[in-house]
Parts: structure tokens; sequence; C-alpha cells
């Protein structure tokens, strides 16, 4: 499952909102139930409910060594939890396709870089090379290549 820090979304449940899609799942911290997020898909902020203080204190540690990679990002639970969404989306997506036969999505992140919340995976072939698509990604601003579901982890 996607992870950033050992925070992760279990249970997770995506739906259509009236203004773009919205999810809905459990939120864990190192194995452990800390809270539960809900994203209308309404255009506004998501809802975060955290199970206690200790698990606050414990979430917003791992968002700030998180954003410690972002300097000069605006710093928040929020959008931490906002990037681990698209973060849990886009390992959807590379699910999906690996299932089809393809070997390596690449997907542009938007959210870390430019605080815009999306995500844009482009598709390829079954049967592009890893330096053919070393070559394309080093095309697409802020690109990121998965292999293997190991690379939806970030310690």
């Amino acid at each position: 499952m996607a992870s950033i820090k050992g925070v992760e979304f279990r249970g997770v449940k995506s739906f259509s909102g009236l203004d773009g899609y919205g999810m809905e799942a459990s939120i864990y911290l190192d194995g452990k139930k800390a809270g539960h997020y809900f994203d209308e898909g309404c255009g506004g902020e998501a809802h975060i409910d955290i199970e206690n203080v200790t698990f606050e204190k414990a979430l917003n540690a791992r968002a700030e060594a998180f954003f410690k990679e972002y300097p000069d990002k605006f710093k928040s639970l929020k959008l931490f939890f906002c990037i681990l969404s698209e973060f849990t989306d886009t390992e959807k997506t590379y699910r999906k396709y690996t299932k089809k036969g393809y070997k390596i999505l690449v997907a542009q992140n938007c959210l870390i870089e430019s605080d815009v919340s999306s995500s844009v995976v482009f598709s390829t072939s079954k049967n592009l090379s890893d330096a053919d698509m070393n070559k394309l990604s080093a095309k697409i601003p802020n690109a990121h290549i998965y292999k293997s579901l190991d690379d939806f982890i970030i310690a």
C-alpha cells in the first residue's frame, strides 16, 4: 500500500463528488488505526478526524519529516494527507495497468511541485524498454517512474 513515512490509507473508497472525485479512508500510522479521512469531492478541504492527541502529534511529526524534503512548501497536515491521497490514487492506477501487462508507470505529480492537486499519468507501450522509458520521463517535468509496488513507499 502507498505509504509516506509510515502513514497510509486503508479501506479506501472513491466516488464522484459535485466538483471532482472524493475519497474516504481510514488513516493508519505504523499499522495502527489513527483516524479517518473524508474528502467530499466538492472542492473544499478534506475532513480529518484523528483518534487522540498522541496520534495527532505523531502524524504531525511524520508530516514535518516529509516536508523537510520540500522546504519551500507550506507545511500542514491537511496538505500531507492530500499528497497521500494522490499517491494512493496513483498506486491504484499502477495496480490496474500492471494487470493489463504494463510494467512501468510514469506519473507527473503536480501537487508536490506546484500546489495543484492532481497527478497526470502517462500510458506507454507494453514493449517500451527501461532506457526508452528513462528518455521519455526526462522530457516530462516532475516525472516519477514506478516499476514496482515498493516505489509507493516513502520511508
